[in-house]
């Protein structure tokens, strides 16, 4: 054995000069330095073969992962199945997003390269920022101008092939771009026109498009998508470009408020009308409902304009007509009086605010018969009808409250938890499989608790609860408004979800609210496709 391998101290540890600070004695200090030559050059040897052994290591590793990544099931996935996956990253119109992904897709492998650019539908998104804007740094970046800019999108029409494009501008218009003018080159290809703006777009701009856009059919506006003042119009086949345009145009410039007829030489064919969401005066709402009879999906907010001249200024007025919607799937409105001239029989998600209205049961039950529907998901905003309504809804798979009151949300969970003791009582919403709330203070979050377990425990009568989407403050006030922690409602949500409950947990009452605008009817829905925008009780 080599004589640095064990390397033997020169003094015993309970020697007397490790108990004081007298110096050594000049016999003992030859040994004490030769241990100290000897110990760092045991102690270089061993670094050595650490960093030998860490570079072994790396290696390895490397070898471990490159041989991995042959036998990957990644490698064996078909063409078709990526090309479906790539489709899924295209962006949301409905949120503005800004088309990213095709370009990073692309640069991945030379397979995916090769699948990305054979598919030209994954390339149809252009975007568009059209108004500086100031980064982190607080520096000011004006809108990429440059040939680099303008390059990729002459590419990225070259990959689109001649497949209708869908196009998101950001801004105000203060500066068209290259892009934006070569793009206008071509736009008798739109299908698609989004924007969140306000105020009334350039006029050089116009001038580029106009007369020119036969194939759009779907137009978003939303310079203010978290109140609802936004615009959504989609036709089953291209309507009258022009017409549309106009009506966004008009639509971002008058208070973000939707008047069909309040359009000047155009005619619009709302018969072809599948999808709408917007801010509609109440004066115009028997004109439009009588022509959109297509309707898929209507999501809309009625504007009372006050009446100074009245002693009730905001006085709602009453709707005539009855307006049959046969194709009808999903409705919001926040005036739920105007239910009772609607008829919809395949309706299957019913979102409904209050504004300014109290007694709403009786219009909600008497459409709800009177359609002959089977609802599946209802939402309620700021809405507080009486309990008797869920008693009717033996379908309903989702129920969400939103800003309505703590009691009233504690009445809701207390009448679903119902008399558990009892053998003969009749359970409420026996197919109920995910239960949404804005806020749930201890008392109620016990019950909610309580309720989900009751019906975990194998009942034949109820389906269990799978989903619980709410907002989440892990802290508790006193009257003093002093925090303190909700441990036990905290603790019990985390043993709800070791037992499988899905828990959508927001931390942030306004990005809740967001997720509610973006999907009203269905929290679990919008939860399941944003998985990266909700926290856990342990994140």
């Amino acid at each position: 054995m080599d004589q640095d391998t064990y390397i033997v101290p020169p003094l015993d540890p309970r020697d007397d000069l490790f108990t004081h600070n007298h110096p050594p004695q000049g016999a003992q200090i030859p040994p004490i330095m030769q241990y100290l030559e000897r110990a760092s050059r045991r102690l270089q040897s061993i670094d050595s073969q650490i960093a030998a052994l860490n570079e072994e290591r790396r290696y390895i590793l490397k070898g471990i992962r490159s041989h991995r990544g042959v036998v990957s099931v990644v490698r064996n996935i078909p063409t078709e199945i990526w090309s479906r996956i790539f489709l899924m990253t295209r962006p949301r119109l409905a949120i503005m997003e800004l088309p990213k992904a095709p370009w990073a897709l692309a640069l991945v492998s030379k397979r995916w390269r090769a699948t990305a650019i054979g598919l030209p539908a994954l390339w149809v998104a252009f975007g568009f920022e059209t108004t500086g804007h100031y980064n982190f740094e607080e520096y000011f970046i004006e809108p990429d101008d440059s040939p680099q800019a303008l390059g990729r999108t002459m590419e990225q029409l070259r990959r689109a092939g001649n497949m209708p494009l869908e196009v998101t501008i950001d801004g105000s218009l203060n500066k068209i771009t290259k892009s934006l003018d070569a793009l206008c080159d071509v736009c008798e290809r739109w299908d698609t026109l989004s924007c969140p703006w306000s105020g009334k777009p350039k006029l050089v701009f116009l001038k580029k498009i106009e007369h020119r856009l036969h194939l759009l059919r779907r137009v978003v506006v939303a310079p203010q998508l978290e109140d609802g003042r936004c615009l959504t119009l989609e036709f089953n086949t291209p309507s009258n470009g022009d017409a549309i345009l106009s009506v966004a145009f008009n639509f971002a410039a008058d208070n973000s408020t939707f008047s069909p007829s309040a359009i000047p030489g155009h005619r619009v064919d709302w018969s072809a009308l599948t999808h709408c969401a917007t801010r509609l005066r109440v004066d115009d709402f028997s004109t439009f409902m009588q022509g959109a009879s297509s309707l898929v999906d209507c999501r809309i907010r009625l504007a009372i304009e006050p009446d100074w001249q009245s002693a009730n200024p905001y006085q709602i007025p009453s709707c005539s007509g009855m307006f049959h919607l046969p194709h009808l799937e999903r409705l919001r409105i926040n005036l739920p009086s105007y239910l009772q001239s609607m008829r919809a029989p395949r309706l299957r998600e019913l979102a409904l605010d209050c504004y300014r209205e109290r007694e709403q049961t009786t219009y909600i039950v008497d459409f709800l018969a009177r359609s002959s529907c089977t609802l599946l998901r209802l939402s309620l905003f700021e809405l507080e009808p009486a309990l008797d309504l869920f008693s009717g809804l033996r379908a309903l798979t989702e129920l969400t409250v939103v800003r309505a009151s703590e009691y009233y949300t504690h009445s809701v969970i207390e009448h679903l938890l119902g008399d558990t003791n009892s053998v003969l009582s009749t359970p409420v919403l026996p197919n109920l499989a995910a239960l949404s709330v804005d806020h749930l203070r201890s008392w109620s979050l016990a019950s909610a608790t309580r309720l989900i377990s009751a019906r975990s425990d194998n009942n034949a009568e109820t389906q269990p609860i799978v989903f619980l989407g709410m907002f989440l403050d892990t802290h508790d006030r006193d009257k003093y408004q002093t925090k303190f922690p909700r441990t036990e409602a905290v603790n019990s949500l985390r043993k709800l979800q070791a037992n499988g409950l899905q828990l959508g947990l927001i931390k942030t009452k306004a990005k809740y609210r967001l997720m509610c605008a973006t999907d009203p009817f269905s929290t679990r829905r919008c939860c399941t496709e944003n998985p990266g925008t909700l926290s856990t009780v342990d994140r």
